[in-house]
């Protein structure tokens, strides 16, 4: 079986690869192909040397179709990968993941705190903000204000793509970032992290250190501390040795009246936890990226069934393959882990090179094909594409 593994190259310079797709036989334990991206625009203005616009980010597939999206731009193809379409829209940016459904497409915009709704052709036809999500509000205690009005969201008048035309502190207060839908019809949201005051206050600094030039010397001396005095320092809490900052992580359930239900919920991440997905079963998923810790819970009430701690890195990534096994990402490895008998099958490492890091899966169903080599050629020669 081959499946697909999205990925963000953490470090690298611009100008260089932020990401890449690989092909990879599950059954063999081989990369078949590393797929390049097509970039996005502004990322030479984005701050974060270690995720944030860069590489490649989540897909999804329904019956011949497969999209995946970048931080600004959603992909769509056919199964041979002929392109259908793409777009983008001002108030969707730091894009995570998608699902697609016969006539809509719902994709979390992380930097503006919304989980937007499109038809095939990019028109907008819902937007839900999370700041607006009282019942979030009132089970975490996160006091938010919005930052949009529902025709700000309608008209663009942010362009989110653009990093210089927002104050990076005042968004992206709920990292949502993941989304998949359930057999009901009813979606599962992540909502990777709330950021309260002290993140905000947190996030200033990092990003005054970055435009002064001297981030990547502090990055440099705390890996230095971790590495050399601090030798049991998790590298699962975003390299630092100190995290100063904890916020909640939830989930939610959100019906087709779009009316929005948390279904789990627990403070003390430092990063955003990642990946619910609902399983065949009917049980659910979900990646505390913080503690390298697997949760299974029932989606239905929030009942964690069990925990399982198993990443060393940072977990971010997460499909049930057809026999009920789940991929895990973790860096640039994976782990393929049995749920039944709660146990890591094994762990593999798909790159020699330290820049990739895991974002998500997507096993490919067998009347699909592998993709393009290369996707700047395959749309320069079947529908170029233009973002901005």
């Amino acid at each position: 079986m081959i499946t697909l593994i999205s990925t963000t190259n953490r470090h690298v310079p611009i100008g260089q690869p932020s990401g890449y797709m690989f092909s990879y036989d599950l059954d063999h334990k081989k990369v078949l192909q590393k797929n390049t991206i097509i970039e996005v625009p502004y990322l030479s203005e984005n701050p974060n040397p270690r995720g944030g616009m860069r590489g490649l980010k989540g897909f999804s597939i329904f019956k011949d179709r497969i999209a995946f999206v970048t931080s600004s731009t959603i992909f769509i193809y056919d199964n041979k990968w002929n392109p259908i379409s793409y777009f983008f829209h001002p108030s969707c940016a730091s894009i995570h993941e998608l699902v697609l459904t016969e006539d809509k497409i719902w994709v979390t915009s992380t930097s503006a705190d919304l989980l937007m709704c499109f038809d095939y052709s990019g028109k907008v036809l819902a937007n839900l903000d999370v700041r607006k999500m009282d019942a979030v509000k009132k089970v975490t205690g996160w006091k938010i204000r919005p930052f949009l009005t529902d025709q700000q969201i309608q008209e663009g008048a942010i362009d989110f793509r653009d990093p210089r035309t927002h104050n990076l502190v005042d968004t992206d207060k709920a990292h949502i970032n993941s989304v998949t839908m359930m057999k009901n019809g009813d979606l599962l949201v992540s909502l990777g992290l709330l950021k309260n005051a002290d993140f905000s206050t947190m996030l200033a600094i990092k990003y005054k250190l970055v435009r002064w030039g001297i981030w990547q010397h502090f990055v440099n001396f705390n890996s230095f501390l971790r590495k050399s005095v601090f030798t049991k320092a998790s590298e699962t809490k975003g390299e630092m040795i100190i995290q100063p900052a904890k916020g909640y992580s939830v989930v939610v359930r959100i019906n087709k009246e779009l009316n929005v239900k948390p279904v789990l919920w627990f403070y003390g991440s430092s990063v955003p936890s990642h990946s619910a997905r609902e399983l065949a079963d009917g049980s659910a998923i979900y990646l505390n990226s913080t503690d390298g810790e697997l949760i299974h819970f029932d989606p239905n009430d929030g009942e964690i069934l069990w925990r399982d701690k198993i990443g060393s890195k940072f977990l971010r990534g997460a499909r049930e393959l057809p026999d009920g096994s789940l991929l895990l990402g973790d860096g640039n490895s994976f782990y393929h882990y049995n749920l039944n008998a709660r146990k890591v099958i094994g762990k593999y490492k798909f790159t020699d090179e330290e820049a990739p890091s895991v974002f998500d899966f997507c096993p490919l169903p067998n009347d699909f094909d592998i993709p393009p080599r290369s996707f700047q050629d395959q749309h320069d020669r079947l529908m170029p594409v233009h973002q901005i």
